[in-house]
C-alpha cells in the first residue's frame, strides 16, 4: 500500500493565513452527516447547539452543548446526529504547531466536556467572535486566542507519544486506501471484491475493518456518497433526476429513488423541487 495514494480531506489553507482554518458555523442533522475522512491537521470541534456523535477510528464520543472533541492528526473521523446540530471546527496545520513550538506528533485527549473544563470552549468562542465581528486587529486577536488555546491543550491534555490506537495501523491504512479508491470511483460499479483486491486484503478483512471504523458497510458508504453528490446536482437545478442518478452510478431509477430516500430523507424529485423553489 502506498501512503501517497490515500484519500484525505484537502484543506484549503489561505495563502495569507496558512496557520489554521476556522469554520464558525457548520450544520448537520439526521439526513446530513459528515462522512468518514482524515487529514494531517488537528481539528477541534466545539458544539454550540444540539447533540451529536463523533467517531474517531473506532471510538465514539457523544457531544452535548459546549463540549469539545480533539481529532488528532491522521485519525479517521465522522460526525452524525439524530437532530439539528450546529458546531464550529478549528483546524490547525502541523506547520503552525511546530512554528509555535508545540509537539505536533503528540496526541491530545480526544474528549473534553464543558463541565470539566470551560477554558477550551471559551477559547474557541473567543476566536469565533473575532472572526464574526471583524473589529480592528481582529486577526491578531484571533491568532493569539488560538495560540493561547493550544498552550492550554498541550499543557493539560497531551497524552504523549502517538497515543493508543484502537485499530491497528494496518487496519487503519486499509480503510484509508479504501476511502481513496471509493472517492475516485464511487460513480462506477464498485464491488467489495474489487475493492479488497485493490487494497490487497481479503473481503472479510476489508469488511470488518471498514465497518469498525466508518460504522457502515462498503455498499452503504458508496451509496451514501453517490446520493450526496446527486443531492447537490439536483438542488442546483442543472440536472434531471435521471441525469443525476446516472452520473452518480445509478442505472436503475426506482432503486435510485429508494436508496436516495433512505440516505437523504426525501425523494430525488423533492430535492429538485426544493432547489427550483430556492432559486426563485
Amino acid at each position: 500500500m502506498i501512503k501517497e495514494n490515500y484519500f484525505y480531506e484537502h484543506l484549503p489553507f489561505d495563502e495569507l493565513n496558512p496557520s489554521y482554518i476556522l469554520h464558525r458555523q457548520c450544520t448537520i442533522d439526521s439526513a446530513h452527516s459528515f462522512a468518514a475522512h482524515w487529514h494531517e491537521s488537528i481539528e477541534l470541534l466545539y458544539l454550540f447547539e444540539g447533540e451529536c456523535d463523533v467517531m474517531i477510528d473506532t471510538e465514539r464520543f457523544h457531544m452535548s452543548r459546549r463540549d469539545v472533541v480533539c481529532v488528532n492528526s491522521g485519525r479517521i473521523h465522522s460526525i452524525s446526529s439524530a437532530g439539528f446540530t450546529q458546531y464550529s471546527a478549528l483546524i490547525v496545520s502541523p506547520e503552525f504547531l511546530r512554528e509555535c513550538g508545540f509537539p505536533a506528533e503528540t496526541m491530545l485527549k480526544p474528549f473534553i466536556s464543558y463541565a470539566d473544563d470551560q477554558t477550551v470552549a471559551d477559547g474557541i468562542r473567543l476566536a469565533n467572535r473575532e472572526g464574526k465581528y471583524c473589529r480592528p486587529y481582529w486577526q491578531s486577536v484571533q491568532k493569539a486566542a488560538v495560540v493561547s488555546l493550544l498552550c492550554h491543550l498541550y499543557r493539560s491534555y497531551a497524552v504523549g507519544g502517538s497515543g493508543k490506537k484502537p485499530i491497528s495501523a494496518a487496519g487503519s491504512n486499509v480503510v484509508k486506501e479504501s476511502l481513496t479508491y471509493i472517492r475516485a470511483h464511487y460513480h462506477e460499479d464498485v464491488s467489495t471484491q474489487e475493492l479488497a483486491d485493490r487494497v490487497g486484503v481479503t473481503v472479510n478483512h476489508l469488511c470488518a475493518c471498514f465497518k469498525k471504523v466508518t460504522g457502515m458497510s462498503v455498499k452503504k458508504y458508496v451509496n451514501s456518497m453517490r446520493c450526496r453528490d446527486a443531492e447537490a446536482m439536483l438542488f442546483s437545478g442543472e440536472y434531471t433526476v435521471a441525469e443525476a442518478g446516472a452520473r452518480c452510478g445509478f442505472n436503475n431509477m426506482p432503486y435510485f429513488a429508494k436508496v436516495y430516500r433512505s440516505v437523504v430523507g426525501m425523494l430525488p424529485s423533492d430535492t429538485l423541487s426544493e432547489g427550483k423553489h430556492a432559486a426563485g
